[in-house]
């Protein structure tokens, strides 16, 4: 099942974070909540509820078929295509600013490590397309750590429930009681156990958990066929998640301390919005946002070349969101159809 509503939320989520960095790198803070960055948090719980999602229409692969898969589809749907962009971006820095690369830098854009504090703090790597994919690294290798395991563990689901929401719990605690930066700690490490683990790392985890913990109560929820049908109810629980979550994040003094929430609450707004039952997953779901939503991908990688772009025009945000999606638009119908075409040869070549 393809969640249409969801994937509209991503393309409002990808707008948030494009238009947060917008504001806060052109010099312009306090025009635009700080809580923009919230938004990945968002991505993680989403990714954790339709890979489980994935990984149970794969049930009857074997385990080395669902693991070759799995490393496929990570590769050529987010791995490539960040590599491409990314690479862009270097040829293009080398010429402008000629300067060299470190070894370090070089390995952590090929091999998408931000997230595990390669090159952190070079110049490069600030206000651009290759600091802002720490995300990417984070959703990379998880995925890759995680899925088989839980693939093994598949038929046990409720006793993965009560690991996962131990792990979540110590997570959040860890995040509420050793982060300096709120939830918007990423490369900064943190002590859990003795071992010295990179901020966004634990924010992964954390969403990871409670994604998967997500699908099954959905799942479990879904069996109740009459669940569904009471349109109004839904309408006024996805009214609900949407209002707290303006209301709480979205003014520029906000109680920073009230972060720590907001896993819940996005796991509340998806949740309910997964069913479609209410007005505004329906919204959401219509054709015109199933046709412009897979750019959510695309404004995110795209978006720090047009700040920078815009920038140095002068230009204002209206110009920067216009050349973003058309950036977006490019980076669809270019880089990211090459890795689903290549994900399509590859498959078809091991059947």
């Amino acid at each position: 099942m393809r969640y249409y509503s969801l994937d509209s939320l991503k393309l409002i989520a990808a707008l948030i974070i494009a238009t947060g960095h917008f504001v806060f790198w052109t010099g312009q803070e306090g025009s635009f909540p700080a809580s923009f960055y919230l938004a990945c948090d968002f991505f993680f719980i989403l990714s954790g509820f339709t890979l489980t999602a994935s990984m149970y229409k794969q049930d009857a692969l074997s385990f080395e078929e669902y693991c070759h898969n799995l490393l496929i589809s990570r590769i050529t749907r987010l791995w490539l295509p960040y590599v491409l962009v990314a690479i862009s971006y270097v040829v293009v820095y080398m010429c402008f600013a000629r300067v060299k690369l470190s070894l370090n830098t070089i390995l952590m854009v090929f091999l998408c490590g931000q997230a595990w504090g390669f090159s952190f703090g070079e110049s490069i790597i600030d206000n651009s397309t290759i600091g802002i994919a720490w995300y990417l690294s984070v959703e990379l290798y998880l995925s890759l750590i995680c899925f088989p395991i839980l693939f093994k563990f598949r038929k046990h689901k409720w006793e993965v429930c009560i690991f996962l929401s131990v792990l979540a719990f110590a997570c959040l605690n860890c995040l509420v009681n050793r982060s300096s930066e709120f939830m918007g700690i990423t490369y900064s490490r943190l002590s859990v156990m003795g071992l010295s683990i990179p901020g966004g790392v634990v924010r992964g985890v954390l969403g990871y958990a409670l994604g998967i913990i997500l699908y099954y109560i959905r799942i479990a929820l879904e069996n109740w066929k009459e669940f569904k049908t009471y349109t109004s109810i839904w309408t006024v629980l996805e009214y609900c998640s949407l209002v707290m979550i303006i209301l709480t994040y979205g003014i520029g003094n906000y109680d920073r301390n009230s972060e720590f929430v907001f896993p819940i609450l996005a796991v509340l707004l998806i949740g309910v919005f997964s069913m479609e039952s209410g007005i505004c997953s329906r919204l959401l779901a219509k054709n015109f946002m199933r046709k412009i939503s897979p750019l959510y991908f695309g404004i995110y990688l795209i978006h720090p070349v047009t700040i920078k772009m815009v920038y140095m025009c002068s230009g204002g945000y209206l110009k920067y969101i216009g050349l973003t999606v058309i950036g977006a638009l490019l980076f669809r119908i270019t880089f990211e159809k090459m890795g689903l075409a290549l994900k399509k040869r590859i498959c078809s070549q091991s059947e």
